[in-house]
C-alpha cells in the first residue's frame, strides 16, 4: 500500500449543518470511523460535523511508526481552523486517545466545551512507562505487539470497527509522552468538561476515569458513567445512551 493511500471507510467525514461545530477526534490506532456513528447523530440534529483522521491512522502500520504526538496534535489543530472558518462555536470531544488530544489543545483554542471518552489518565503498561528510551531501542528489533481480537461487548459491532492489527511499540512511547504533556495542560481548562466511562472498559478501566477527573480543575464538570460496553463506547454496546449524553450536553453548554 501506497504511504498516502487511505484504508477504505477510514476516511475524514464533514457534514455542514448550522453555525455550532463538533470537532470529533478518534482514538490510538483507529481510524475516523468509530467517531462517525455519534457523528451522523449530531448531524442529525442540524450541527456541523467534522471528524479528522489522525496523521498515521488509517493508512499503514509503517506511517504510524513514522508519526509522532505533535503531528497527531497537528491534525486537530487543522481540524479546528477547518471547523472554526464555518461555525461560531465548537465543541470537541475525542474518544481515548482522541480524549487526550481534546484536553491537550483546550487551552489553546477555548473552546464553547469539551468531551473525552474512554479517556487514560496515565499510561496502563507500567513497563513502558518507567522505560521509555529503553522500549524505543527495544522498538528497533520488535516493532509491533499484535493485538488479537480485543474486548467488544457486541461482536457485530466490532465487524465495522477499522483499526490496526497491532498497536506499533515505537509509537506507544509517543502515547505516552501525550499522556505527560496532556497531564501539564488540564490544570489549564476552565470551561465546560464532560467525562465519559465504562464501568466495564477492560483496556482503560475506569479509575482513569476517576483520576482524570480530579485532575480537572475547571468549576463545571460532569462524569458520565455507562456500562455494558468495553472500550469503545461509541459503538460497542448502546451506544445511544452516549449519543443523547453528549447532544444533552452540547445543548445546554451551548450560547
Amino acid at each position: 500500500m501506497n504511504n498516502r493511500e487511505i484504508i477504505p471507510n477510514a476516511e475524514p467525514f464533514f457534514f455542514p449543518g448550522n453555525k455550532i461545530g463538533c470537532l470529533l477526534i478518534h482514538g490510538f490506532t483507529g481510524a475516523p470511523t468509530e467517531m462517525l456513528p455519534v457523528g451522523e447523530y449530531l448531524s442529525e440534529a442540524g450541527y456541523t460535523v467534522l471528524g479528522v483522521r489522525l496523521s498515521g491512522h488509517g493508512t499503514n502500520l509503517d506511517a504510524m511508526v513514522r508519526s509522532r504526538w505533535q503531528d497527531w496534535s497537528a491534525s486537530v489543530e487543522d481540524g479546528w481552523h477547518l471547523l472554526n472558518s464555518c461555525t461560531d462555536q465548537i465543541f470537541m470531544i475525542g474518544l481515548s486517545m482522541g480524549g487526550l488530544l481534546t484536553l491537550l489543545n483546550a487551552p489553546k483554542f477555548s473552546p464553547q466545551g469539551i468531551i473525552t471518552m474512554s479517556t487514560p489518565s496515565y499510561f496502563p503498561n507500567p513497563f513502558i512507562d518507567k522505560y521509555p528510551r529503553l522500549v524505543k531501542l527495544i522498538s528497533k528489533f520488535y516493532p509491533y505487539i499484535y493485538k488479537g481480537e480485543g474486548g467488544w461487548v457486541n461482536r457485530e459491532a466490532a465487524r465495522g470497527h477499522i483499526s490496526y492489527s497491532a498497536n506499533p511499540v515505537r509509537s506507544t512511547v509517543e502515547l505516552k509522552s501525550l499522556i505527560t504533556q496532556m497531564k501539564s495542560n488540564i490544570g489549564k481548562i476552565s470551561i465546560p468538561t464532560l467525562v465519559m466511562h465504562s464501568k466495564d472498559d477492560k483496556y482503560v478501566t475506569k479509575d482513569h476515569a476517576e483520576k482524570l477527573f480530579e485532575l480537572l480543575k475547571t468549576e463545571d464538570k460532569e462524569l458520565f458513567w455507562i456500562s455494558g460496553s468495553d472500550h469503545v463506547i461509541t459503538r460497542d454496546g448502546n451506544p445511544v445512551i452516549v449519543f443523547d449524553k453528549i447532544a444533552e450536553f452540547i445543548k445546554e453548554k451551548k450560547n
